[in-house]
């Protein structure tokens, strides 16, 4: 009975272990989910990638504000339109959720959110091309930012993104 009752112990311990350690891999999992759409939006930038045959002004990263959940994200670009790219980059306006052309739509999963400390507006993040300078969502330069994740059990993650761009997962 004795020896019965030990291994019934250790599975308990092993199996919270086990759950603190799947939940905690999901967390990383989507903090490199995000910081690799940041960076493919970069890059799109750097490239001068074309949609439908002409090349936007810069593309850009952002958590979806219609979103109660704080889980959808997306890669954007911005079309000249009747404008130059430097009207259209210097404009105070990036992402209108229901007007932005959306090029790539994400989701965060196993209960992974955008912590309530980040404000929606603050995870906007836009690459003008061809040389992807960096801008937040009032078209000024990119000061940098921190966007913070976490999951069901409050354990967090986050992504700090510096003035020139670069990504670090923290």
């Amino acid at each position: 009975m004795v020896v019965i009752a030990i291994i019934g112990v250790m599975t308990a311990i092993g199996f919270g272990i086990l759950q603190n350690q799947k939940s905690s891999s999901a967390l990383t999992n989507a903090q490199r989910e995000v910081a690799s759409a940041i960076k493919l939006a970069q890059t799109y930038a750097l490239q001068g990638k074309t949609v439908n045959g002409t090349t936007p002004c810069g593309f850009g990263f952002a958590f979806d504000s219609n979103d109660l959940n704080r889980q959808k994200y997306f890669i954007f670009y911005i079309p000249a339109g009747s404008s130059d790219c430097a009207t259209v980059n210097s404009s105070p306006k990036y992402v209108d959720t229901s007007s932005t052309p959306t090029f790539e739509s994400y989701v965060l999963n196993n209960n992974i959110k955008l912590d309530g400390s980040t404000s929606i507006g603050n995870t906007e993040i836009y690459f003008s091309v061809p040389n992807g300078a960096v801008y937040d969502s009032t078209g000024n330069m990119y000061a940098g930012q921190t966007i913070n994740f976490s999951d069901s059990s409050a354990n967090q993650k986050s992504i700090t993104i510096n003035s020139g761009g670069s990504i670090m997962e923290n």
